[in-house]
């Protein structure tokens, strides 16, 4: 979240969204073909909107936005968001 000044509350509750929302990007990164569960890749859309969304109670939209993108998340932010930006 560089380039981001959070007080210490917001940066507490935002830490755990970011290590989830990091640990999703991983998991997306190889792709379908290289995960064996169907299941759990069609679960991930709905999981990583819920993450985004509880992100965006804590601190504005453009700071969730830039933090996305340096995940590596920003379709799937403009795909969620994308009719309320």
């Amino acid at each position: 979240m560089k380039g981001m000044s959070l007080g210490s509350g917001n940066t507490s509750e935002i830490s755990p969204l970011i290590l989830a929302l990091t640990c999703i990007a991983a998991i997306l990164k190889p792709g379908l073909a290289k995960i064996s569960c169907s299941q759990f890749f069609s679960m991930i859309p709905d999981i990583t909107g819920k993450l985004m969304d509880m992100m965006v109670e804590f601190i504005p939209m453009h700071h969730a936005y830039h933090s996305i993108k340096d995940i590596g998340l920003q379709r799937e932010f403009l795909i969620h968001f994308g009719p309320r930006l």
